[in-house]
């Protein structure tokens, strides 16, 4: 009835009969490392041992802003800035002055039924119809949630995360709804020079729109004499970095952007810029024009990319050749993403097979 370390594996003994399912059973092994202690010390609690009502004297609101001090400057500006919104806007309104040793799992349940059922306009206009959060959406926030509390095991400034075992939110299936060509040029006639350059660079290479791909894009990453364009891919789990083919289209603004920039009192680095600075985001820009544009329903940058992947797709695309030119680790990680795409195209193929209705009459076959 107590949590214990044998050989650098953490584990939970307990009497038998403890556990229903397993009435011979007087041990239960998480592994090793910090992360496996506080799943043991966790379980442990949840089987009814030990005490759960010890505060630590920190609040949830301290040790998060903590975790996002000591994370700032380690990992992507974006991935900081999320958790930082997570935290802000919607955890720490619920959980801050909470001592994180008094996290229970009923709090969490609380939380997710709590985000269920706000509410919000789909595509931020006047007559879109209100929805709740996503259950992916409200996962994701948890796992922030669960990235401070281990880090705070980590770091020992508390000893166990006291939801490690967690049960999280099923993920919602998502079905990706690109932006059509028509809703991209109808905000590109709206848009500022910079995100100009930003949407037909995503749309014409199918780069991830941000800060960690497309808008850290060089002009030295662009070879014109071979017609390619190198990216450095983001940390997804994927490519480490990828040769995309500059599209005839492209080319053409990509010349007239250099000459434009190669004007300026001092070349910018960045293809993407304001004025010759770098930015990090164009959100800002992207909501006014897709205002101006009158595109009302709800339509995120990455929809562009959703758009290029698709289009390459249904144009008869080498998935294998698409799929690196996502980024994407393997074909399987984007026949996962662009089912409902595949699915289509699997219809077309299908359709292409000859017939066997006459061959028993006649021995010839003929096309559908």
């Amino acid at each position: 009835m107590s949590v214990h370390q044998d050989r650098g594996r953490w584990y939970v003994r307990f009497v038998k009969g403890t556990l229903p399912d397993k009435p011979n059973a007087t041990r239960e092994y998480y592994g090793r490392g910090d992360e496996a202690e506080a799943k043991a010390r966790a379980r442990n609690l949840e089987l009814g041992f030990g005490s759960a009502r010890q505060g630590s004297g920190k609040t949830f609101t301290t040790v998060a802003n903590y975790y996002l001090s000591a994370k700032n400057g380690k990992i992507e500006d974006k991935s900081v800035d999320t958790a930082q919104m997570h935290i802000e806007v919607h955890l720490s309104p619920f959980f801050g002055s909470i001592d994180v040793n008094r996290i229970d799992e009923s709090m969490l349940d609380k939380y997710v039924t709590m985000r269920r059922s706000q509410k919000w306009r789909a595509g931020g206009g006047k007559g879109e119809e209100k929805v709740g959060v996503s259950r992916s959406t409200i996962k994701r926030e948890l796992g922030t949630m669960q990235s401070v509390l281990n880090f705070a095991v980590r770091r020992k400034e508390i000893l166990f995360n006291p939801v490690a075992l967690y049960d999280m939110p099923k993920e919602d299936d998502a079905v990706i709804a690109p932006a059509t060509k028509a809703e991209i040029a109808a905000i590109l006639k709206v848009s500022p020079d910079h995100l100009q350059r930003f949407l037909i660079i995503a749309y014409y290479t199918a780069v991830r729109p941000g800060n960690t791909e497309l808008l850290t894009l060089k002009w030295e990453q662009v070879d014109f004499v071979g017609k390619t364009i190198f990216v450095v891919s983001a940390r997804k789990g994927g490519l480490d970095s990828r040769q995309i083919s500059i599209h005839l289209d492209l080319e053409q603004h990509l010349l007239k952007w250099y000459d434009e920039d190669a004007a300026l009192k001092k070349m910018p680095q960045r293809i993407v810029h304001y004025q010759g600075r770098a930015i990090k985001k164009v959100d800002k820009a992207w909501m006014l024009a897709k205002k101006r544009a009158k595109v009302l329903r709800r339509l995120r940058l990455y929809d562009i990319r959703h758009a290029s992947i698709t289009g390459m797709l249904e144009a008869g695309g080498d998935l294998k050749a698409v799929s690196m030119t996502a980024g994407h680790k393997n074909p399987a990680m984007t026949m996962r993403k662009y089912q409902h795409v595949s699915t289509r195209l699997q219809k077309v193929a299908i359709s292409g097979l000859l017939t066997l209705a006459n061959t028993l009459e006649d021995g010839e076959a003929e096309k559908v």
